[in-house]
Formats: C-alpha cells, sequence, structure tokens
C-alpha cells in the first residue's frame, strides 16, 4: 500500500502556525487522521489500515522530537510539518483507496459470474427456443465479457500488475463495465425464467443468484465510481 512514511513526504505544510485541532479527546494525531479520513473514500479496512499506517508514522517522526526535548504537542507538529497537512496526503491515499476499490469491485464480479452460470445452466436446460433463449445468450456474452474485464482489472491491480503505472481510466471503465453486467445478470436470468420450463427450485436457485450478485456489483461499482471522481478531482 502507497502510505506516506517519513521517507515519502509529500512537501512541507504551512508551518506550526497551522496546526491541525479539532476533537478527538484533544489528540492531534488522532484529528490528523480524523480530517484526512473526512476527505477520503474507499473501501473500510483498506482505509483505516492506511489511516492507522500514518498514524504510526506521525508518532514515530514525533518521537525524536520528544527524545531531543520537545513537549508532546510540539513534536507531533513538528512531526505534521514534516508529513505534511492531510490535503497534501489526499491525492496520492485516495489514488490507492480507488485501485483498492476497483479491485474489490473487479474480484466481487468475477466471483458473481461462476454462481450465475450454475444457475442460468439450469434454467437453460429447461428452456425452449426462441426469441427469450436467443436475448439470454446476447445477455450472457454481455455478462462473460464483464467477467473478462474483472480479470483483466485484477491481473492490472496485482503486485505484478502494478509494476508499470495502473491506467488512469481502469477503475471508471471496471465501474461501467461492473454496472451494465450487474443489470445483464438480471435480464439474462429474467429472459431465461419467462422462456423456459424449469422446476421451481432452480428457478429459486437462479433469481436468487442474479438479485444478490446485481445488489453486490452493482453497489460496489458505484462506489468505485465515486472513489474514482475522487480522485481526479483531488488529482
Amino acid at each position: 500500500m502507497a502510505v506516506v512514511h517519513r521517507e515519502h513526504r509529500l512537501g512541507p505544510g504551512p508551518g506550526p502556525g497551522h496546526a491541525v485541532t479539532g476533537g478527538a479527546g484533544g489528540d492531534p494525531i488522532a484529528a490528523y487522521t480524523a480530517d484526512l479520513a473526512a476527505a477520503l473514500r474507499g473501501p473500510r479496512r483498506a482505509k483505516a489500515r492506511m489511516l492507522a499506517e500514518i498514524a504510526d508514522g506521525l508518532r514515530d517522526s514525533a518521537e525524536p522530537y520528544r527524545a531531543a526535548g520537545a513537549d508532546p504537542a510540539t513534536a507531533v507538529e513538528r512531526a505534521i510539518d514534516e508529513f505534511g497537512r492531510p490535503h497534501d496526503l489526499v491525492p496520492d491515499c485516495q489514488r490507492e483507496l480507488t485501485i483498492r476499490q476497483t479491485r474489490l469491485t473487479a474480484a466481487r464480479l468475477a466471483l458473481c459470474v461462476p454462481v450465475l452460470l450454475v444457475g442460468w445452466h439450469l434454467l437453460w436446460v429447461g428452456s425452449a427456443s426462441g426469441a427469450w433463449r436467443a436475448a439470454a445468450v446476447v445477455l450472457a456474452a454481455v455478462t462473460a465479457l464483464g467477467a473478462l474485464e474483472a480479470v483483466a482489472a485484477l491481473v492490472l491491480t496485482s503486485r505484478l500488475g502494478r509494476a508499470v503505472p495502473t491506467p488512469p481510466r481502469l477503475p471508471a471503465v471496471t465501474a461501467w463495465t461492473a454496472s451494465v453486467t450487474s443489470i445483464a445478470m438480471l435480464l439474462a436470468t429474467a429472459a431465461l425464467a419467462v422462456g423456459g420450463v424449469a422446476a421451481l427450485g432452480p428457478l429459486l436457485l437462479a433469481v436468487v443468484a442474479a438479485v444478490a450478485g446485481h445488489a453486490v456489483v452493482a453497489g460496489s461499482a458505484r462506489a468505485c465510481r465515486a472513489c474514482d471522481a475522487l480522485d481526479r478531482a483531488s488529482g
């Protein structure tokens, strides 16, 4: 994770006269991370880990000043001057969280499609040929293409794939692909259900899988678009 440590400072802040203040029980580090958290959007766990690493980095940076005799508040303020103010960190932090959200969206899409294929197979066996079945084939093809894009996104956002710069439009492409695919999931299931004579069990399995998959993928896609918009705005 691309978290800012002392070795990777983003430039000095505006000076001690602009201290980070606020709630968090009077703890300047907690106030700092709270300000940063309010400006960032991304997967909850990844965001929490990032903020925890930044807080640890600030404490480590403050230690030499404490050892030199500075009081705790002054030591932390000097450490913050080294790190930069929260708004200085937002572009790099948000970019990392956007990539994390892109990867999460791609993973959810790639995992949902195989489950749907099982349900669709059960409906396909009982479906009659005709317009509904032809429509289901087209929609299933759209879903399969979406899954392929998701796999490509997972590769590009992996440690190996990130040996080269991540394509700047990948989050947006992944988000919109996931949205379109989540709709195709529902429509393909509906086409097979209307055009078929499947037993109640397989029908319920396919419908539940499609609805659940749509909810998971569509929600993640919306979060990915929001992250991408914030990333572009902060960059």
